[in-house]
């Protein structure tokens, strides 16, 4: 026997009746309310599958055992997207939880021209690759104190608080390394500390010259929690003035 629910104002439905069959149609937009309305603008369905097609969905958390897809933003307020088993994605558009996770068992977080952000918490996984920018979205600028330029061996250092950066040094000469072609070569390396609160003892600090001379080169020598020293070296055999840049990243290592 064929039974057919209509319901206009109540929010949902709930069929226990493992062999009752729902068919969801798609009709016009509902009063506006607080969080809506939202259109349904095709459907299908089966035994215990009801597939709906929607202009927008708001909801505090979203569970799927297939693939979760949208041609623009997959948005939940609070609670968790969840695919137990395939992908979540997105043609055009972001996926963002205000307060929440998104997890996939088994599958991929796919995003064709939009973000996949985090404000507050981790991205996670066994791989994470990508085909153009990866790197990070913050960073800082810092200047050595021109009233305190380099000094050998070691001169004062500066405060950058941030996992990328660039430090700005003073203008200074660089010592030859090899002041002739004969003579023993030297180790005239001007060194500087940054001091930053995002270094941890067994992260990598990653260093290069983003302006200053063929000659020289710039380098880590050590690294401790909250801080690393950066050495800058000329290899040639003339002494060098320059205003040397150095771009530096911090690459977090864990140990288990």
């Amino acid at each position: 026997m064929d039974t057919t629910v209509t319901e206009t104002l109540r929010p949902s439905i709930t069929v226990s009746d493992p062999d009752v069959q729902l068919t969801v149609l798609s009709g016009a937009t509902g009063p506006a309310g607080p969080a809506g309305p939202n259109t349904i603008t095709s459907s299908t369905s089966v035994t215990g599958t009801v597939d709906l097609s929607m202009n927008s969905l708001t909801a505090n958390t979203v569970s799927a055992t297939g693939n979760i897809t949208s041609n623009g933003n997959i948005s939940v307020t609070s609670g968790n997207i969840t695919v137990s088993s395939g992908s979540i994605s997105t043609g055009s558009g972001s996926i963002s939880t205000g307060s929440g996770d998104i997890i996939t068992s088994a599958g991929n977080v796919s995003v064709g021209t939009g973000n996949v952000s985090v404000t507050n918490g981790d991205v996670t996984a066994p791989d994470i690759l990508a085909s153009a920018d990866l790197g990070y979205s913050s960073g800082g600028t810092v200047s050595q104190d021109p009233t305190s330029p380099p000094t050998l061996p070691i001169t004062t250092g500066v405060t950058l608080n941030a996992p990328s950066g660039v430090i700005t040094c003073v203008n200074h000469t660089y010592p030859a390394q090899r002041p002739a072609v004969d003579a023993a070569p030297t180790d005239p390396a001007i060194n500087f500390t940054l001091t930053n609160t995002a270094i941890g003892l067994n992260d990598v600090v990653v260093v290069s010259l983003q302006d200053g001379h063929d000659s020289l080169s710039a380098s880590v020598t050590k690294t401790i929690v909250g801080s690393c020293d950066i050495s800058i070296r000329n290899g040639g055999i003339s002494n060098v003035t320059a205003t040397v840049i150095v771009n530096f990243a911090i690459i977090k290592v864990a140990t288990s």
